[in-house]
């Protein structure tokens, strides 16, 4: 039988083998989406074809609740 140190050791284990991957898979796609993104827009401002910058705020949702009610 597996002592529950065991047991923990296992469990803690196999989570970081699972982990590692997974971790280095989100940080492999932010920086290829990143060079996309760079890429694009350098083609874009090389082209001066850039979109204007949207004019529309940007907050979520709950920032503007609490604008509205600092404002009175």
């Amino acid at each position: 039988m597996i002592a529950p140190l065991q047991r923990t050791l296992i469990k803690a284990a196999v989570a970081t083998v699972l982990f590692i991957p997974a971790m280095a898979a989100a940080v492999i796609g932010y920086r290829t989406q990143r060079r996309m993104e760079q890429r694009l827009r350098g083609e874009a401002e090389a082209d001066g074809t850039l979109p204007a910058e949207p004019a529309t705020n940007c907050q979520p949702p709950e920032q503007e609740m609490v604008d509205r009610r600092l404002e009175g």
